[in-house]
Order: C-alpha cells, then structure tokens, then sequence
C-alpha cells in the first residue's frame, strides 16, 4: 500500500509506527492513507489535507471529511 502511496504522492517512504506513518516532512495516520488509494482522491489531496492540519484552521476534522467538504 505504501509503495503505490509513495508513487501517486512522489514521496519517499522514512519510518512507521503503529499510528503514524512518515514520508519526508510529512506525517499521516495508515488510515488516511488506506482512505486516500480506495477512495481514488487526487494526488496532493493528502498534502493539502496536512498543511490544513498544520496551520490548525479547524482541530479534529478527519481526512475523509475534509475530503467530503472541500
């Protein structure tokens, strides 16, 4: 599932552990990105979805509903 993460996102895979999976500077949860291949969402999507995280412009909104919403 990573590698065809990775090739769609042209990001490098680093670490994982059992909730967070690493690629560069970014950070997502295995669901999100379970979420993201099944769900055929665009790439950069996620990234998107990570800066949005970041800059905390709204707390606890899942990727599936940010996907739903924007």
């Amino acid at each position: 599932m990573y590698e065809e993460f990775c090739k769609k996102q042209e990001l490098f895979f680093d670490w994982q552990n059992k909730n967070v999976v690493c690629f560069g500077d970014y950070y997502f949860s295995p669901a999100d990105i379970e979420y993201d291949l099944k769900s055929n969402q665009p790439a950069g999507k996620i990234i998107e979805y990570f800066y949005f995280c970041v800059e905390g412009e709204i707390r606890n909104l899942s990727y599936k509903d940010y996907c739903l919403t924007r």
